[in-house]
């Protein structure tokens, strides 16, 4: 089953990197283990040969893992999408909080998000609950800390 999922360009070149880097792993690790079987008297007893192949077991899955992902990513510029006045994917919002702080958040993907710099995924609990959301919206958002109440106060780029 193909779940489609949104990454902005940064995004995705994050993908790409991530998965040209598991690659040339992977390539290291066939080498040192070819080197390694030349060389090694009695391979079954070898733990070096062992741990290696594990590592090269665990780095495939993560590269097949990527090149999944990939596969299953769109790619969206969001100064292209219609401006709707309502928070979607790639807009910036500022929200207040129930005890008054206020944070500024952008709905990003998966790959791209991280909280403390303001980018949240657009499959994130709040995430999720500000999409669609306008100018004075308030929302209730099931947190790891518990739920928490917060106001869209202004909608930055949209």
């Amino acid at each position: 089953m193909n779940h489609q999922r949104l990454e902005r360009p940064r995004g995705h070149q994050i993908l790409i990197k991530i998965k040209q880097s598991l690659e040339k792993d992977l390539i290291t690790i066939r080498e040192e283990l070819s080197d390694l079987i030349k060389t090694t008297a009695n391979i079954d007893e070898s733990n070096e040969i062992r741990d290696l192949e594990d590592l090269l077991t665990v780095k495939q899955k993560k590269l097949n893992d990527v090149k999944k992902t990939l596969s299953e990513t769109k790619v969206i510029e969001p100064q292209n999408l219609p401006i709707t006045g309502k928070i979607k994917f790639g807009t910036k919002a500022e929200i207040l909080d129930e005890t008054g702080k206020s944070a500024t958040y952008e709905i990003v993907g998966e790959t791209e998000s991280n909280v403390k710099n303001g980018l949240i995924s657009y499959k994130s609990p709040l995430g999720e609950k500000l999409i669609g959301c306008i100018k004075g919206d308030c929302i209730d958002v099931v947190t790891p800390s518990g739920s928490r109440t917060f106001e869209v106060i202004n909608i930055l780029s949209n």
